[in-house]
């Protein structure tokens, strides 16, 4: 995977200035970069389609923010994560509401479909402290390097690193307590 570019600064500030051409384009080139974020980061637990949508939304809304566009892909990073983590929320509150038995399962059917592996990793994921949980998307799911996940997070590489190292450490025990994978000799 490649790391996402700065976008063009021509681009930024006409489409901050309501061009709507190049809101399009600026558009185009950022949204499969925000469905992957949204969909590793929502692990299920929300639609990432409409987590991405909002994401685009909020973007197109306060591009005006930007004042360095190499500054925007750790920028877009943060949206995405604050988005979904603020969906994730209140899916939270709403799982405690009773709802109408019409709308008792009204979740995709992909998300009917998963299987318990799925929804175990899903689960050990989720687990995780959310800053842990970021290092580990961008580093192991999304494949960034820890330099990138660094910009990205706007922290220092060794803060990355930190996280990254008790991330895994904590997902692969919650995946052994679960059964998703055999107890290795000497491990702890």
């Amino acid at each position: 995977m490649t790391f996402l570019p700065p976008p063009d600064p021509a681009l930024l500030t006409s489409a901050s200035a309501g061009d709507l051409d190049a809101r399009a384009r600026l558009t185009r080139a950022i949204a499969p970069q925000v469905l992957r974020w949204c969909a590793h980061l929502a692990n299920g637990r929300v639609d990432a389609e409409d987590a991405a949508h909002d994401v685009l939304v909020r973007v197109l809304d306060h591009l005006g923010e930007i004042r360095d566009p190499e500054a925007f892909p750790a920028w877009l990073w943060r949206t995405a994560s604050r988005e979904v983590f603020r969906q994730v929320r209140v899916a939270r509150v709403r799982a405690w509401i009773p709802l109408p038995a019409s709308w008792a399962d009204d979740r995709p059917a992909r998300e009917r479909a998963d299987d318990d592996v799925v929804r175990g990793v899903r689960a050990a994921i989720q687990s995780l402290p959310e800053k842990q949980r970021e290092a580990l998307v961008l580093c192991d799911l999304c494949r960034y390097t820890d330099d990138e996940a660094a910009y990205l997070l706007q922290v220092p590489l060794g803060t990355v690193k930190s996280r990254l190292q008790r991330a895994r450490t904590r997902f692969r025990a919650e995946a052994v307590e679960r059964g998703l994978c055999p107890v290795r000799e000497g491990a702890k």
